[in-house]
């Protein structure tokens, strides 16, 4: 399992994102742009099943 942080929005928040090996993915505390998170996890990443909480 893979852990990527990112700072998001217009405080920075940190986002978590946890990825599997299988490509599955879960974002914890987006905070700020989802749209932007969501665009890099499926183009990026090629994720196939997107979470978040």
């Amino acid at each position: 399992m893979k852990v990527h942080m990112l700072s998001l929005g217009p405080l920075g928040a940190n986002c978590y994102i946890l990825e599997t090996d299988q490509k599955n993915a879960i974002a914890v505390d987006i905070g700020g742009d989802p749209e932007i998170l969501l665009r890099l996890l499926r183009d990026s990443r090629g994720c196939t099943w997107i979470g978040s909480c």
